[in-house]
């Protein structure tokens, strides 16, 4: 993992709150539907000590894609190493928000990877859980599994009041 100053992890927390939703199209309704990962950015933050340990820190981004390839929203992501060179991979806790032009859906997850420090590698198996939503989301409950690939696949799961 590269050095950084812990002060970066601020910065990236705030600016995923910011990233832009570029697309027009609003959210798929409330039940079961897909959407596919597009385009990414990850930037991994490795905080004290040096090297892979507990509380290095990977945020970015990633566009989502409807069945026709049209944008219609981004996931927004904070994921924190707990538990690295754990049998399988290290193993993370991440906070996701999956941003609509009409609202947000915000998750919580622990998941694997083989190296968290990797960036190019393929997103893994997770799952989301629904914590929340804004929006046309407010209230909503739910799950999102993540399929891995290298575009991986959303199954939203959602339940709205």
């Amino acid at each position: 993992m590269s050095h950084a100053r812990s002060g970066v992890v601020v910065g990236a927390a705030v600016m995923i709150g910011f990233a832009p939703v570029s697309a027009s199209a609003e959210a798929p309704p409330c039940g079961a539907f897909a959407l596919t990962g597009g385009e990414k950015d990850i930037a991994v933050i490795d905080n004290p000590p040096p090297g892979k340990s507990p509380g290095d820190v990977r945020a970015g981004w990633r566009r989502l894609n409807d069945e026709n390839g049209t944008e219609v929203g981004s996931v927004q992501f904070v994921a924190t190493l707990t538990e690295p060179g754990a049998t399988g991979g290290d193993i993370l806790t991440g906070l996701y928000a999956i941003r609509f032009t009409d609202g947000a859906i915000l998750t919580e997850t622990v998941y694997q990877l083989a190296d968290a420090g990797d960036t190019s590698q393929k997103a893994g198996n997770a799952t989301l859980i629904v914590t929340g939503g804004t929006g046309t989301f407010s209230g909503v409950t739910g799950t999102i599994e993540i399929e891995p690939g290298v575009a991986p696949r959303y199954l939203f799961d959602l339940h709205c009041p």
